[in-house]
């Protein structure tokens, strides 16, 4: 994740700001490290680039639909197939949405999809050149982004 979007960033569990202990970065990216809460102590790991904001409340439903998406991240194929037929995602596709946005609406601009789950809105964003930070409970979701992302040359 970008060094200057980690100031953004709060701690789920209480909504404080948070510490960071920083171990890897690039000149933009901070790789490898952790964030540590200020008000509940609550610590979370960045690994590759991806700060893991999860913590576990108990409640055991929760978790098991972590657990299965985790294993089975929603919707990758649509997000592969979006990126690797970016010509075919345009205006056009994107006025079919119910989420339609205009490229002069998002473009340059930061946005935040919070359950990116697969990246079906999180592609259509960042073809429509906005910055995007992306959440999801589900780690395997957010790994195979980045690695989509990666594999055509962008940054997630």
């Amino acid at each position: 994740m970008e060094k200057k979007y980690l100031a953004i960033l709060a701690c789920p569990k209480c909504g404080s700001d948070f510490k960071s202990e920083i171990k890897k970065e690039s000149s933009k990216e901070v790789l490898e490290g952790r964030l540590l809460c200020k008000n509940c102590s609550q610590e979370y790991k960045i690994e590759d680039g991806i700060p893991f904001l999860y913590y576990s409340d108990g409640n055991s439903s929760q978790e098991g639909v972590r657990e299965m998406f985790n294993e089975t991240p929603y919707g990758l194929l649509g997000a592969r197939g979006a990126m690797e037929n970016k010509e075919a995602i345009n205006m056009a596709t994107i006025q079919k949405t119910p989420w339609y946005l205009q490229e002069e609406t998002v473009a340059d601009k930061l946005a935040l999809e919070a359950g990116c789950g697969g990246g079906h809105l999180y592609t259509e964003l960042c073809l429509n050149h906005a910055k995007i930070i992306g959440l999801d409970q589900t780690p395997n979701s957010l790994r195979h982004i980045q690695k989509l992302f990666r594999d055509h040359g962008k940054t997630a």
